[in-house]
This record gives C-alpha cells, sequence and structure tokens, in this order.
C-alpha cells in the first residue's frame, strides 16, 4: 500500500509548484486561460500534471510573466493596434478575453495567444486583420448598395 501512495505522489506536483504554477499565471496575465492552457496537456486541473509537466508549463508562464512586463513601447503599441482591430471586427469588446483568444489562436489567423506573438507575429497579424477588416467593409457597402437599388 505505501509503495502505490509513493507512486502516486510522485505522479502529482507537490504544493510548492502549484504555488508558483498560480502566482505565475496570474503574473503573466493569462488566468483567464488556465482551462486552456491545462487542455494542452490534456488535463482539468494542475494537479492531475505530472511534476515534469508543472516544471514545463511554469518555465514557458515565466517567460511570458517577464515578457510582458518588459515589454517594449513598440511590443505594447503593436498588440494594441490588434486588439483595436479585433474590436473594429467585432471579435473583441473589451471584457471577453476568452473569445479573442480563441479566434486569434485559429491556425490561419496567428495560430497562438495574443501575450505569446513577438512583434513580428503581431505586424503579420495587423496585415491580416486590415485585410479582414477592408474585406468586411467592401462587403458591407455591396449590400449597402443593393439594398438601395431594391
Amino acid at each position: 500500500m505505501m509503495n502505490s501512495t509513493l507512486y502516486n505522489m510522485e505522479k502529482q506536483p507537490s504544493a510548492a509548484q502549484l504555488r508558483r504554477f498560480y502566482g505565475l499565471l496570474k503574473s503573466a496575465g493569462a488566468a483567464a486561460n488556465k482551462e486552456d492552457i491545462l487542455a494542452g496537456y490534456g488535463v482539468e486541473s494542475a494537479k492531475d500534471l505530472t511534476p515534469k509537466q508543472m516544471d514545463e508549463l511554469c518555465e514557458g508562464l515565466q517567460r511570458i510573466a517577464e515578457g510582458r512586463k518588459n515589454a517594449s513601447p513598440e511590443m505594447r503599441k503593436a498588440r494594441s493596434r490588434v486588439l483595436f482591430l479585433c474590436t473594429d471586427l467585432g471579435v473583441f469588446n473589451g471584457r471577453n478575453w476568452n473569445h479573442l483568444n480563441e479566434f486569434i489562436k485559429l491556425p490561419r489567423i496567428a495560430g497562438k495567444l495574443l501575450y505569446e506573438c513577438d512583434l513580428a507575429e503581431l505586424d503579420a497579424l495587423n496585415k491580416k486583420l486590415r485585410a479582414m477588416l477592408k474585406k468586411l467593409m467592401e462587403r458591407i457597402n455591396t449590400e449597402n448598395e443593393q439594398a438601395l437599388k431594391n
């Protein structure tokens, strides 16, 4: 019986790892995406991760938290432009981050979360969103013109 208890304890992250995970999750600004992050590991709870998976996850969150804290003015401006365009497209309303992240994670959009994108990826995303907005406006104008003719 003792061996199975030790085996199960080795498969779960320690209390210190869990505290680190939740602290980093908050400092990385990713608390709202906890379920998505854990789903990437095929689990629903952080307690279901192995200690090795928890270490990998915490290292990634640490990089994100540091990047967020040390984001250059250019990076902040690029993210702001993306958020502005997503608002114009109706993808983001200033509150629903999950909807925005689901959209941006689509492979044909960016394939990753907004805070994971570097400056070059944000610029490419900006161009895609501008093209999408232009096409949307053209379609709306065409529909309006047809409605006026009828």
